[in-house]
């Protein structure tokens, strides 16, 4: 053999070798059987969690909230809270539900990221959602979340709420039989939150009044809520009387010896009756308040606004006696005096609150709502595109009603007046001739306004300026005292914010005919502005519009004079100034709407 030959196979011996000792790795004993091949142990799959859909975006709670979702590969289920460190286990496993109770008096805090985790063979898997819990303790809890008593309503947007549930310790619920006397429910107002929406005409009443003794019996209380409410629809005693009879109220507790009655008057002042003496404060009509009113056994009574105390007096008169009324909401507790306005949460404690629980309360509204409420509930809307808004004889308007939060139906009756409507999306439009066309509607001035306007003017006609600018072409406003106007110089076409404070002052800026157009007033007590399509405002200084006029019109100057020739796609009524990310927000909308 010759050493080649030789040097092959101790190769093959070896490689031999070397496979026989790679399978003694392979071989094992099975009890007591001979050897077999045993594979090794695969790892255990990682254990998945799953938080179930939650009701809304943003999701609060009265008391506690239970949590539901799916998992995998999973032996326990356990939640966990933060900021506040409150922890505790869940029932089931792969389908599982935990009860989650934070108690936010002792954290400071109200906003909670709730940590779920699942525990298996092969490790954790974790998913959180964040969850607003209120101060515990609520005799009455009234949460627009949850009016049937479930976070997943059955409600339906604008269904009448014959029952509000009680979600505090009483259970004591509201109700209405009465479908003309039922607010309504309304979805997706408040950073994409229901409501229920008082309309002026609404009672909702408790059973018995001995339920909500505490209110005034001395001992102290509070009464704890977020509603958005607007001025119109009320009375026009001064903001300064006393004397609650006179009043409407827009509240949910009343007694003439009693806490706690709240109502507005004149439209400028929201007002707490504290027996006879009625405590004045002014609030912002659109930006989210929480108005506290809490009692001590000092006695004391005091009145915050978006946690900022405003007023304070004796309460030394409230009686001690039984109620004479239940509770009641959108209406004082006499059943009278109802409210116009959006109903967010009412909460209503045994005791007087800390500024840290107040605290707690109105940051979580403000993180399930935003800091500042979107503008669309308190809106005026005249929509050309909203067939179901406009009432027509022969293709002639004879009605063209709100579509926005408040039903104001603009009205014409005279045939030859009224002007003529075309639906048909982006190309709507309501025309006005310019001879004698013109809608109007019942609603007092208010001191600041805000009007947006998508219009296309197809000429001008009278022109007025200096001290006479009011008396010009009228497209939207309140005859006489305020609104947008029109007027032309050299060819160039003008529009026109008049507001008359005691005299007719005027701003202005240039647009083009015969195109669309946005135009907008604003009103704010220190100037009238003007802006075109989104820009910036021309302002002239002019105070609070005078409240003599009680007429809202479109069309023209006043009822027979300075008529507008165009179109009006869509006009959009506010009764107070908005603020910059508020007006920013309707003008997007109104611009990507009607193609500006």
């Amino acid at each position: 053999m010759n050493r080649a030959v030789a040097a092959l196979l101790l190769l093959l011996v070896v490689g031999l070798g070397d496979l026989a000792y790679a399978n003694a790795f392979r071989l094992g004993v099975r009890g007591d059987t001979a050897f077999g091949i045993v594979s090794p142990t695969a790892s255990a799959p990682a254990p998945t969690v799953t938080i179930g859909t939650m009701p809304y975006a943003r999701t609060v709670s009265c008391g506690s909230y239970t949590l539901t979702g799916t998992a995998t590969d999973v032996t326990s289920v356990a939640w966990a809270a933060s900021p506040s460190g409150a922890s505790g286990s869940c029932t089931g496993t792969t389908s599982w539900s935990c009860v989650v109770d934070v108690d936010p008096d002792a954290t400071g805090e109200g906003v909670e990221t709730i940590t779920v985790t699942a525990t298996g063979a092969g490790g954790t898997g974790t998913d959180t959602e964040t969850i607003g819990f209120y101060v515990d303790g609520e005799h009455s809890c009234f949460l627009s979340q949850s009016v049937d008593g479930s976070y997943n309503s059955t409600l339906a947007n604008l269904d009448a709420v014959a029952t509000w549930q009680n979600l505090g310790s009483s259970g004591l619920d509201v109700t209405q039989g009465t479908g003309t006397a039922q607010p309504t429910f309304r979805t997706g107002i408040v950073g994409g939150n229901p409501v229920v929406r008082c309309d002026g005409g609404d009672n909702l009443a408790g059973a018995s009044a001995v339920g909500w003794a505490y209110l005034h019996d001395g001992s102290g209380s509070t009464v704890d809520s977020s509603v958005l409410m607007t001025n119109t629809g009320l009375n026009t005693i001064t903001g300064t009387s006393t004397g609650s009879a006179a009043n409407r109220g827009f509240g949910w507790r009343t007694n003439t010896t009693a806490l706690a009655n709240y109502f507005m008057s004149d439209g400028t002042a929201l007002r707490i009756n504290a027996s006879s003496a009625n405590n004045v404060f002014t609030i912002n009509t659109f930006n989210q308040h929480t108005s506290t009113l809490a009692s001590a056994s000092t006695p004391d009574m005091t009145g915050y606004i978006n946690g900022t105390s405003v007023v304070t007096a004796s309460a030394a008169a409230f009686s001690a006696s039984d109620p004479s009324n239940p509770l009641r909401i959108c209406a004082n507790g006499g059943g009278s005096g109802q409210m116009t306005g959006d109903v967010w949460r009412i909460s209503l404690y045994p005791s007087e609150l800390t500024s840290t629980q107040r605290g707690i309360n109105k940051a979580v509204d403000e993180w399930a709502l935003g800091a500042e409420l979107p503008v669309s509930p308190i809106a005026y809307r005249y929509d050309s595109s909203s067939s179901g808004s406009i009432t027509t004889a022969g293709g002639s308007v004879s009605s063209w009603t709100s579509s926005g939060a408040f039903s104001l139906a603009m009205a014409q009756g005279t045939a030859g007046q009224q002007p003529a409507s075309t639906v048909s999306g982006s190309s709507s439009q309501v025309d006005f001739d310019g001879t004698n066309d013109v809608v109007s509607g019942t609603l007092s001035t208010v001191s600041n306004s805000h009007l947006f306007v998508v219009a296309t003017i197809d000429s001008i006609g009278t022109n007025g300026t200096g001290a006479s600018c009011n008396a010009n072409d009228g497209v939207v406003g309140w005859f006489t005292y305020a609104g947008i106007k029109l007027r032309t110089s050299a060819g160039i076409a003008y529009a026109i914010a008049h507001n008359f404070d005691g005299s007719h002052d005027c701003a202005e800026a240039t647009f083009t005919l015969g195109q669309k157009v946005l135009l907008e007033q604003r009103i704010d007590g220190a100037n009238v502005s003007i802006a075109i399509n989104g820009g910036s405002f021309t302002s002239t200084a002019s105070g609070a519009t005078q409240s003599a006029s009680t007429t809202l019109g479109i069309g023209a100057r006043d009822a027979s004079n300075d008529y507008m020739d165009g179109k009006i796609h869509e006009a959009v009524v506010y009764l107070d100034d908005l603020s910059t990310a508020q007006r920013s927000a309707i003008v997007a909308e109104l611009q990507a709407k009607w193609g500006l």
